[in-house]
C-alpha cells in the first residue's frame, strides 16, 4: 500500500449555528448524503434550523434503490419490495460501479452478487450501463440523478414548495477524477447546483465540532463502516488565533486516511447470504428445486434482504431465526442463526476491519496512545465482533459513540453548505482537508522547435505549514531543481510534478512555460502503481485529461515586427486542485517581451512628407504603449550561453477563502474549453524582463509586456464524462418520464375514487331509506348503470398493461428537448394519451354520480326535514314566550313596538312553512321535495336575525342609560368632592387663628413674669444701699460692716441677699428661654 502521508495547509471553512441570514428567492440549501444502502437528506433555510428531511414514509433516510419497468418507476420502501419480485429490473448499490470501468473488478463482483443486466458503454471508454428487461439502457449517472431529484423533491417538500438547487454532496475520499465528475454529472441531470463535494469524514468532523470548543489540542479517530466502503481518518481539533481583526477559531486538520473501498456492511450480507442460500439447497424439500437456488435471482433476493435482517438482529441478540415464505417452488425456508455462526462466517472480515485504522494512524506518524478517543461512525459499527476488534487496538474506555452514527454526515454537510452560501453568516471553523493522491503532468514536446522547450518553474511561496513534502515527490522536484543546462534538454515527455499526496485542497499552483508556439501536455496522477491499493481502491486509470494550450503562435505572427529578438515568451498555466479535490486548468496566460523602438515606417512616406512620417510614428509607438500591460527597463545584455535558472514551481494561491467563492469549473465542466486570463504581478513581469531580453548595456531600451490571454482546451483521458448532447437527452428523457409519473399518480387518483364510489355503491340500494325514495325502475337504471361501470373498469385494469406497452415508443422517444410544451409538441401527443384515461375514469365517475345525488339527495332530505321542522318550531314558541318578558322587566329599556317587527317575523314564518308543509304532503317519496331543509334554515336565519337586532337595540339603550347615569354620578361626585373641599379650607383658618391666639398669650405671661422679677431685683438694690447708708449714720465699725451679720441660717445678711438677687436672675433666664422655644 502506497504511503498516504497527509500534509499540508488549512482552508478556511465558515461553519455553525445561523445568526443571520439574507432574504432571496432561493435561500435553501441542501445537502446529501448518499451512501451505498441509503441516503440522507439535510435542509437549511432562514429561521429554519439545520434539519433531516423526511421522506413520503416519515423516515429519516431513504434506501438507495430504484426499479424500472417499462415507464413504470419505483423509489425508496416500494422499490426495495419489487427488488425481490423484479431484481434484475431493480438498481441498487450504483454508487460501488459509479465513474468505473466494466473491466474492473468492483464491477465484476458487483455484478456476481447482483442480478442486473450491467453493459458497458464504449462510446465513453467502457464505462457502465445497466438495461431493464424491457431494454431501456440507462447510464449509471442517469439512475443516481433519479434518486438525487427524488431527494431534491423531499427538501422542496420540507421547505414548503420553495424551489431548492444548491447542494453540497458527500463522498468518500479514495474517489477519483471520474468518480468525482460523474457524480456531478448526476446532479446536474437532476437539476441541482453543487456548491461543493465534501469528503465523508470531514463532514462528520465539521458535525463534531459543532458544539465543542478545543482549548488544547484533541486527536480523534473517526472510523466509517458503511454498507460499502470503510474509511478511518485521523483529525485533530484545536483552537487557533487568526489576526485581521483579532479573533479565535477552530481548526480541523485531516491528519491522515486510511480505507478498504470493498470492506462494509453489504460484504456481511453477502456471507449470509450464502449461507443461507446453502442452508436452504441441503435440506430434504430442496430435492424437487427445479434449478440451483443460486442461479434464480428471485430467491436469492429474498435470501440477501433476509440476510440483512438478521445480521441487524444479531447486533443486540445472541441469536434469531431466519423465516422466508416460498423461497422458490413454493418452498418456505426456516433457520435458527446465532451469533457465533455469523461471526464464524465473516472471519476473515473481521480481520480486514483493523487495516484502515492502523494505517491512518501510521500515515499520521502517531501510536494509540495519542489517540483521545475511537468515534464510530456508520451503520456496519453497529456490529459487535468489528467494536471488539477495533477496541482490542484502542481499548473499550478510547470506544466513542457520541456522534449520530447515520446523520452526522449530512448534518455537517448542510453545515458546510451554510458556509460556502452569502446567503447565511456562521460562525468560523477552519478544515484542512487534503487530497489522497498525487498529480502531474506530462509534457511531450513541441513539433516547432528543434529541441524541447525549457520547462520553468516559478519560486515556490512557502506556506505557513509544519509539514514536508513527501518523500517521493520533493525527490523528483529537488532532482529536476539540481539539472544542468544539458541534463534539462532531455528527451520528452517530460513529467513535472504539480500536487503531491497530502496537498490541501483549494490550492492552485503556476506552471510557467518558455515557448513561442501552441503546445499540449496531459494530467494523470503520479506514481501510481497496481501495487499501491491491493484492496481495490483509488485510481483505477492513471489519466486524467489532455490538455491543448493554444493562441501562442497566432500572438507571436502579431507581434513579429515589435518582439525581442533571442528571447521566448513566458506561458504561465495554472492549475487549481479544487475543494471538490477536481484537478483543473483553470487559465493560460502568455508574456511577450516586445520593443516598441522597432516600429517599421514607410521609407517613401518618410522622404515626401517628413512631418506626417514623424506624426505617424508617435501614433504608432502611443498606440503600443497604450494597451501594454506594465513598462520596465531591462538589464544589461546576458549571454545566452549561460545555464538558465534551474526549474522551480510557484505556488500562487496557497488557500482558497471558501465563503462567497466557487472552484472553477465547478459542476462538471471539465470537457468545456474558453480564454482566461493569469494574474502577473509586477515583480514577476520585471523577472521575465530581466531574464528574456537581450540589448545592449550601453543603451538599454524600453521593453513592454505584452498579456495575452490563450486559449485552454481540456479534453477527458480514460473514462469520459457525459457530452452535452448525452446530458440533453438524459434531462429530456427524465422530464418525460416525471411527466409520466404526474400523470400516473393522477390516473391512479381518478381509478381510486371510482373504485371507492363503486365499493360504496353496492350498499346504497339496499339501504332503507333508499328505499323509501326510490322507486323501483329508479334502483333498476341505477344497478344497471352500476353494473356497467364496474365492467369496464375491470377491463380497464385488464388492458391497462397492455395500452401501457403500446405508449413505451412515444415515451422513450428522441423527442426535442427545446420544444414548448404549449404549443403541442411532440410530447404533448403521449402526455394527451395518458391524460385521456384519466378523463374516461373521471367522466365514468362524474356519470354515476349525477344518478347517484338526487337519491342521496331525496334520503337525507327526508331523515333531515323533521328534525329540522321540529327545532324551527321550537324556536318560533320561545321567541313568542321570551319577547313579553323582555318588554316587562325592571331595565325599561324595549316597549311593545320594538318586540312587534320579531313577532311578525315569527308570524310569517309560521304561515310559509305551513303552507310548504302542505305542498309537500301532496308529493310522493321519491319526488323531490319541495320543503327542504335549506328552506327551513333559511327561515330561522330569518328570526335569527331578527333577534340579533333586538339584542342590539337593547345593547344600545343600555349603553347609552348607563353613560346618563355616569353623568349624573359624576355631576353629584364633583359637587360633594367641592362642598368638602371648602369646609377643609375653613377648619383649617380657624385651627390657624386659634393657635396664633395662644401663641400671643403666653407672649403676654412672660412679660408680666420678667416685668415681677426685674422689680424685685430693683427692690433688692434699693434696701442694700439704704442698709448700707444706715451703717455709715451710725458709725460702725468698717470690719464688722465687711463680716456683716448672721443671719438666722449662718448667713449674713449681705450674703443671703446676693443669694436672693442670683435666684431670682435665673429664675428669668428659664422663664425667657422657655418663651423663645414656644413661639
Amino acid at each position: 500500500m502506497r504511503q498516504l502521508h497527509i500534509l499540508g495547509i488549512a482552508t478556511a471553512l465558515a461553519l455553525c449555528t445561523i445568526i443571520g441570514h439574507l432574504h432571496s428567492a432561493e435561500a435553501a440549501i441542501l445537502s446529501i448524503d448518499y451512501g451505498t444502502e441509503w441516503f440522507k437528506v439535510g435542509l437549511v433555510k432562514p429561521r429554519v434550523p439545520f434539519e433531516i428531511v423526511l421522506n413520503a414514509e416519515s423516515k429519516r433516510k431513504t434506501p438507495s434503490v430504484i426499479t424500472i419497468r417499462g415507464k413504470d418507476r419505483a423509489f425508496s420502501s416500494e422499490a426495495l419490495n419489487l427488488a425481490t419480485r423484479f431484481p434484475k429490473d431493480s438498481f441498487m448499490a450504483l454508487k460501488r460501479v459509479l465513474g468505473r470501468r466494466y473491466s474492473d473488478h468492483h464491477c465484476i463482483e458487483y455484478r456476481r452478487i447482483l442480478p442486473t443486466n450491467m453493459i458497458q458503454d464504449l462510446d465513453r471508454g467502457g464505462t457502465v450501463g445497466f438495461e431493464t428487461t424491457g431494454g431501456e439502457k440507462f447510464t449509471a449517472e442517469e439512475l443516481i440523478a433519479m434518486q438525487l431529484a427524488l431527494a431534491r423533491a423531499q427538501a422542496e417538500e420540507a421547505a414548503g414548495g420553495e424551489s431548492i438547487r444548491d447542494v453540497v454532496i458527500t463522498v468518500p475520499p479514495y474517489f477519483n477524477q471520474q468518480e468525482r465528475q460523474a457524480m456531478l454529472d448526476a446532479a446536474e441531470l437532476a437539476g441541482l447546483h453543487v456548491l461543493s463535494l465534501i469528503h465523508d469524514e470531514s463532514a462528520v468532523a465539521l458535525n463534531y465540532a459543532m458544539t465543542r470548543t478545543f482549548p488544547e489540542q484533541q486527536c480523534h479517530l473517526f472510523y466509517d463502516m458503511g454498507a460499502g466502503s470503510t474509511v478511518a481518518s485521523v483529525i485533530c481539533f484545536r483552537d487557533v488565533v487568526l489576526q485581521n481583526p483579532v479573533r479565535t477559531v477552530q481548526e480541523i486538520e485531516i491528519m491522515a486516511t486510511g480505507y478498504d473501498p470493498t470492506l462494509g456492511g453489504q460484504a456481511f450480507d453477502i456471507r449470509l447470504q450464502t449461507f443461507l442460500a446453502n442452508q436452504f439447497q441441503g435440506q430434504k424439500e430442496s430435492a424437487r428445486l427445479s434449478t440451483p437456488v443460486m442461479t434464480n435471482p428471485r430467491a436469492m433476493a429474498k435470501l440477501l434482504k433476509e440476510a440483512t435482517r438478521i445480521k441487524q438482529v444479531l447486533s443486540a441478540n445472541t441469536e434469531t431465526t431466519a423465516s422466508i415464505e416460498n423461497v422458490m417452488d413454493d418452498i418456505d425456508f426456516k433457520l435458527k442463526v446465532t451469533r457465533q455462526d455469523f461471526e464464524s462466517l465473516s472471519e476473515d472480515l473481521i480481520a480486514r476491519v483493523r487495516y484502515p485504522m492502523e494505517k491512518a494512524i501510521q500515515l499520521a506518524n502517531m501510536t494509540p496512545d495519542d489517540i483521545q478517543s475511537l468515534i464510530l461512525v456508520g451503520g456496519a459499527t453497529r456490529t459487535p465482533a468489528i467494536q471488539a476488534s477495533l477496541a482490542a487496538i484502542m481499548t473499550e474506555l478510547k470506544l466513542a459513540k457520541n456522534v449520530n452514527a447515520d446523520e452526522a454526515a449530512v448534518l455537517g454537510a448542510v453545515f458546510r453548505g451554510a458556509s460556502l452560501s452569502r446567503q447565511f453568516r456562521v460562525k468560523e471553523i477552519l478544515l484542512k482537508d487534503r487530497s489522497l493522491f498525487a498529480f502531474q503532468a506530462r509534457y511531450f514536446g513541441d513539433n516547432h522547435h528543434s529541441k524541447p522547450p525549457i520547462v520553468e518553474f516559478a519560486a515556490a511561496k512557502k506556506k505557513d505549514d509544519h509539514h514536508d513534502q513527501s518523500p517521493m515527490n520533493a525527490a523528483a522536484v529537488n532532482d529536476d531543481m539540481n539539472m544542468d543546462e544539458e541534463e534539462r534538454d532531455l528527451p520528452m515527455p517530460l513529467v513535472i510534478p504539480i500536487f503531491d499526496v497530502g496537498t490541501e485542497l483549494g490550492t492552485r499552483k503556476v506552471i510557467t512555460w518558455k515557448t513561442s508556439a501552441d503546445f499540449e501536455f496531459d494530467l494523470e496522477y503520479g506514481g501510481i502503481s497496481s501495487s499501491d491499493n491491493p484492496d481495490g481502491g483509488g485510481v483505477a486509470n492513471d489519466k486524467i485529461s489532455h490538455i491543448e494550450i493554444s493562441g501562442l503562435t497566432e500572438a507571436m505572427k502579431r507581434f513579429q515586427e515589435t518582439a525581442v529578438e533571442g528571447t521566448l515568451p513566458t506561458v504561465k498555466v495554472t492549475v487549481a486542485l479544487t475543494s471538490s479535490a477536481l484537478v483543473l486548468v483553470t487559465d493560460a496566460t502568455a508574456f511577450i517581451s516586445t520593443d516598441p523602438s522597432k516600429v517599421v515606417v514607410d521609407p517613401a512616406a518618410s522622404f515626401s512628407d517628413p512631418a506626417k512620417m514623424i506624426r505617424n510614428m508617435k501614433d504608432k509607438v502611443k498606440a503600443f504603449l497604450k494597451d501594454a500591460e506594465k513598462v520596465y527597463k531591462s538589464e544589461p545584455e546576458k549571454d545566452e550561453s549561460a545555464p538558465s535558472p534551474s526549474p522551480k514551481m510557484n505556488e500562487e494561491i496557497g488557500r482558497e477563502s471558501v465563503e462567497g467563492r466557487e472552484d472553477p469549473a465547478e459542476g462538471g465542466n471539465s470537457g468545456s474549453s474558453g480564454d482566461s486570463k493569469a494574474a502577473f504581478s509586477a515583480k514577476e513581469a520585471t523577472n521575465v524582463a530581466q531574464n528574456d531580453e537581450s540589448v545592449s548595456s550601453l543603451s538599454p531600451p524600453t521593453i513592454v509586456i505584452k498579456e495575452v490571454p490563450l486559449t485552454v482546451r481540456v479534453t477527458p483521458q480514460g473514462l469520459l464524462p457525459l457530452s452535452s448532447t448525452a446530458k440533453l437527452k438524459i434531462q429530456s428523457r427524465l422530464a418525460r418520464l416525471n411527466r409520466h409519473d404526474q400523470n400516473k399518480r393522477a390516473r391512479a387518483e381518478a381509478h381510486n375514487h371510482l373504485e371507492a364510489f363503486l365499493y360504496r355503491a353496492q350498499d346504497l340500494l339496499t339501504r332503507e331509506d333508499i328505499l323509501e325514495v326510490t322507486q323501483e325502475s329508479q334502483r333498476e337504471t341505477f344497478s344497471i348503470k352500476l353494473a356497467e361501470a364496474t365492467e369496464w373498469l375491470e377491463m380497464y385494469d385488464d388492458n391497462e398493461d397492455e395500452d401501457e406497452d403500446e405508449e413505451d415508443d412515444d415515451i422513450n422517444g428522441n423527442d426535442n428537448p427545446f420544444d414548448d410544451d404549449s404549443k403541442g409538441s411532440s410530447n404533448d401527443r403521449p402526455t394527451a394519451k395518458k391524460l385521456s384515461k384519466t378523463v374516461q375514469l373521471t367522466q365514468r365517475l362524474q356519470a354515476l354520480q349525477a344518478l347517484e345525488q338526487p337519491i342521496a339527495y331525496r334520503a337525507a332530505e327526508r331523515a333531515a326535514r323533521v328534525p329540522a321542522l321540529e327545532r324551527l318550531q321550537a324556536f318560533i314558541a320561545h321567541t313568542r314566550l321570551t319577547l313579553p318578558s323582555l318588554v316587562a322587566n325592571d331595565t325599561n329599556l324595549l316597549t311593545d313596538q320594538d318586540t312587534l317587527a320579531l313577532l311578525s317575523t315569527c308570524l310569517q314564518v309560521e304561515q310559509a312553512y305551513r303552507a310548504e308543509e302542505t305542498a309537500q304532503s301532496h308529493l310522493h317519496p321519491w319526488d323531490d321535495p319541495t320543503l327542504t331543509t335549506a328552506k327551513i334554515r333559511a327561515w330561522s336565519h330569518e328570526i335569527e336575525d331578527g333577534w340579533d337586532r333586538l339584542i342590539h337595540l337593547e345593547q344600545t339603550r343600555a349603553f347609552e342609560k348607563l353613560k346618563r347615569e355616569e353623568a349624573v354620578a359624576a355631576q353629584q361626585k364633583a359637587k360633594q368632592d367641592k362642598e368638602a373641599a371648602a369646609a377643609a379650607a375653613a377648619a383649617a383658618a380657624k385651627q390657624s387663628m386659634k393657635e396664633e391666639e395662644e401663641k400671643e398669650s403666653m407672649k403676654d405671661e412672660k412679660s408680666v413674669k420678667v416685668e415681677e422679677v426685674e422689680a424685685k431685683a430693683a427692690q433688692a438694690k434699693d434696701e442694700e444701699a439704704k442698709a448700707v447708708k444706715v451703717e455709715h449714720e451710725n458709725g460702725e465699725d468698717v470690719e464688722e460692716r465687711q463680716r456683716g451679720w448672721v443671719a438666722g441660717d449662718g448667713q449674713t445678711v449681705f450674703e443671703k441677699q446676693q443669694q436672693e438677687q442670683q435666684q431670682g436672675q435665673q429664675e428669668q433666664q428659664g422663664e425667657n428661654g422657655r418663651s423663645k422655644d414656644e413661639l
